[in-house]
């Protein structure tokens, strides 16, 4: 099916406005929680076919994270759907009703990045369907094992009216790797800061270690760039630690932890607590690293259209 006849297909859902229905999110995502739990395994063998990444750390991370925020999603989004009484201005008299009234954006188009393939999926597909919308998912082709599995899961919980999956374009060549362990060469040692090799995000192996005279000239290097997505500062000092947050412009700032606003890898803090906590921070870029939010309520506010509403002489 071409992508055009693809979006038109689930457009045509949508205008039924059978996604708009409470009982038809739930439904939603209870599937995509059941679909997550009963292919577990095979997620996990995906992503350590794709990255030689643990199967236990994928399990963790990318599923009982996905985990606890469809439950999270399921015990709260029927109250983010209800519409918000806002506050009446002058021109207004007390029997007029102005209000915020929550819509699904309708056609929601999902791109996949491969360095979380399953995660970074499920958050906003999730939000997406909580909200109302009917969702295109394109998965990494760089994470080839994962999508095929992703194209083989969804396909079988899910009508492709509501989910269906974009076929990515083949990958051609990743560059010269070791075949039994799927390592990618660090090649580029040295790095300046004025190096092409710094001009896009990296997301491993290589860790470009760069010095600075002083605090001042760190936060000149760091807004000198694209804005990050995310901030880590290591210190114990507090000055320090607001004058990095408050001076530079970034997705996100944590002060001597990483990714615990995403997930629990790399954190201080234990999983229970993370998967508790941190759907009360959000998850996303701005600027050059990214557009709108995820997690929780984030999420589902990314993917809804608050439609202005003003009633005026209804009796009930």
């Amino acid at each position: 099916m071409a992508f055009h006849e693809l979006v038109e297909n689930q457009r045509r859902y949508f205008n039924t406005g059978e996604t708009k229905k409470i009982e038809v999110r739930r439904q939603h995502l209870n599937t995509l929680r059941k679909a997550l739990e009963e292919n577990r395994d095979k997620f996990c063998e995906a992503v350590y076919n794709d990255h030689r990444r643990a199967k236990e750390l994928t399990s963790s991370i990318e599923i009982d994270g996905s985990l606890a925020e469809l439950d999270y999603f399921l015990a709260n989004f029927e109250k983010w759907s209800e519409p918000v009484p806002v506050e009446r201005t002058p021109v207004l008299s007390q029997d007029d009703v102005p209000m915020l009234v929550k819509d699904p954006v309708g056609v929601v188009l999902v791109i996949g990045p491969w360095n979380y393939p399953v995660v970074l999926v499920m958050a906003p597909l999730m939000a997406a369907l909580a909200a109302g919308n009917t969702v295109v998912i394109k998965p990494s082709e760089v994470s080839a094992n994962t999508s095929k599995v992703f194209d083989n899961v969804m396909g079988k919980y899910f009508d492709k009216g509501i989910l269906d999956r974009s076929k990515a374009l083949p990958l051609i060549k990743t560059g010269e790797l070791d075949r039994n362990d799927i390592f990618i060469p660090p090649l580029v040692v040295d790095v300046k800061a004025n190096d092409a090799f710094m001009e896009d995000k990296i997301f491993g192996p290589v860790l470009p270690v760069l010095t600075t005279e002083n605090l001042d000239k760190t936060v000149k290097h760091i807004s000198g760039g694209e804005n990050p997505l995310a901030v880590y500062v290591f210190t114990n000092s507090k000055d320090v630690m607001k004058k990095i947050w408050s001076e530079t412009h970034g997705g996100a700032a944590l002060g001597n932890d990483i990714m615990s606003h995403v997930s629990d890898e790399g954190s201080i803090l234990s999983i229970s607590k993370i998967l508790n906590s941190v759907m009360t921070l959000p998850f996303g870029g701005v600027g050059h690293s990214g557009m709108a939010r995820y997690r929780g309520k984030f999420g589902f506010d990314t993917f809804t259209h608050e439609k202005a509403v003003l009633l005026r002489n209804v009796e009930n």
